[in-house]
């Protein structure tokens, strides 16, 4: 099994996802821990080489949303701390990571910020917010692998696959809120988009 290096961790694989989306690259977060999950983000560049998500990765319709959240109708506030936006213990009911508090990473010319829970050094969760402006393109472009979902916001789309070499899954998953929008990616052996759908309907 190949070892797959910290560096490699939720910054670069958000850079990949950026580009394969369309609409300017992400850095590779050098600003983060050591600790940094490999992300979710990878799963559009590995996924454009797959035959797509597997059946267990698709959205499914027993994604039940929590009362107040974005599938109310009325979309979660957008916090200048990306990590006010879920806490630790919903995150672990939802995906079974016991992950640590979320760290948060500066913005850059593609985002508004980041925030990232990390579990060990390849597995756990990045949130990334986007003005509206920087999630249109992401959310027109049409990438192999990725799948709309429906009931979330103005749009969603979403996709697993599995990151090189490893039992990890990869889940990603865009949201446009109308007035910003965000990137969940979600790494861990049993990653959905149903749990990153989950956890866009527990947005506080």
């Amino acid at each position: 099994m190949m070892v797959v290096p910290k560096r490699i961790g939720i910054g670069l694989a958000v850079a990949l996802l950026a580009a394969a989306c369309g609409g300017g690259g992400t850095p590779a977060l050098s600003s983060s821990t050591s600790a940094a999950p490999a992300s979710a983000s990878t799963a559009p560049t590995t996924a454009a080489g797959s035959s797509g998500p597997t059946s267990s990765a698709g959205p499914s319709s027993a994604a039940s949303p929590a009362p107040g959240g974005s599938a109310s109708g009325t979309p979660p506030i957008l916090t200048p701390n990306l990590c006010d936006m879920l806490d630790v213990a919903t995150i672990g009911s939802i995906t079974s990571l016991s992950v640590s508090a979320g760290k948060p990473i500066s913005a850059d010319v593609s985002n508004t910020g980041h925030c990232l829970w990390a579990a060990t050094t390849t597995l756990g969760l990045e949130l990334t917010g986007y003005t509206e402006a920087q999630i249109a393109p992401k959310m027109a472009a049409t990438v192999p692998g990725f799948q709309n979902v429906p009931g979330l916001g103005q749009g969603a789309k979403g996709t697993v696959a599995a990151l090189p070499g490893t039992n990890i899954k990869v889940a990603s998953l865009f949201v446009d809120f109308g007035s910003y929008g965000l990137l969940f990616a979600l790494n861990s052996p049993n990653a959905t988009v149903d749990q990153n759908v989950q956890l866009a309907n527990a947005l506080k």
